[in-house]
């Protein structure tokens, strides 16, 4: 029993080094960083061993990341691969092997111009199909790319996976959220209602007393405590408050508007 398991054991091994010699075979991989505000972003090109009809940049959502490493997104990189196209994408800064410090409140219109500087380092290095290049990406990605397109004029394409309009979506994401955690709809409109009283009030400069008199159903629901990682503190409300100002709110639904005029893009 035991000498059949080895053999098992050892096909296994064989089929995974075969399967990927093969991979590594029909594309090509290559460790590739840039520098952005003074930091180097490590990014990783993937290439079809066959001339190249164009590059997909691989915009991140929201979080850290260590994709380089754990290869994220490779289902559908392979894809692009497959369909003659390379891919391009990086960690963000302080992750994976990425300098600097990972900075969760990164504006859309920072992380915007990170990939531009990207795209810039593939053009100065002539990397084939830089001149038909496309986005790809998913969550916030959905702010950050028509950003992009306005910005840098030969984007060629866009693929928006879960994308989003141009306001704040954490209201649907509660809202859903809270759907799932079998919440009536009379509590559900309760809690919405607060958090979004909560951002007008922190918008307008609200003291953080006047802001947790307004929510205080929110402030003990146990989705937000987890969300929020044990709730909105004085620190973290004043913190948050400073970004908040500074961003609009759309007059109809009171959400941040992050892009403007973007159904033109």
């Amino acid at each position: 029993m035991r000498i059949h398991n080895c053999i098992i054991n050892k096909i296994i091994l064989l089929l995974i080094v075969v399967f990927v010699n093969n991979s590594e075979a029909q594309t090509k991989r290559k460790i590739l960083s840039f520098e952005f505000e003074k930091d180097t972003l490590n990014g990783v090109l993937n290439e079809p061993n066959n001339s190249s009809k164009g590059i997909v940049i691989i915009v991140h959502g929201s979080g850290k990341t260590n994709a380089v490493f754990q290869e994220w997104y490779l289902d559908v990189r392979e894809t692009f691969l497959k369909a003659g196209y390379s891919t391009y994408m990086w960690d963000k800064k302080g992750c994976g092997k990425s300098s600097g410090v990972f900075n969760y409140n990164q504006t859309v219109q920072n992380s915007a111009s990170e990939v531009i500087a990207a795209i810039n380092t593939l053009k100065k290095k002539e990397i084939e199909g830089i001149n038909n290049i496309g986005l790809w990406g998913i969550s916030r990605a959905g702010w950050i790319n028509p950003i992009v397109i306005n910005r840098y004029k030969d984007i060629r394409f866009w693929v928006s996976v879960s994308g989003v309009d141009a306001k704040e979506n954490f209201k649907y994401l509660l809202k859903q959220n809270l759907r799932i955690y079998n919440y009536s709809k009379d509590s559900i409109d309760i809690l919405v209602s607060e958090w979004l009283k909560g951002t007008t009030l922190a918008h307008s400069g609200a003291k953080f007393e006047t802001y947790k008199k307004a929510t205080p159903n929110l402030r003990k629901n146990k989705f937000w405590l987890r969300f929020t990682i044990g709730g909105i503190t004085e620190k973290k409300y004043y913190f948050n408050q400073k970004k908040l100002k500074k961003e609009r709110l759309d007059s109809d639904s009171g959400l941040q508007t992050y892009i403007d005029d973007f159904e033109s893009v």
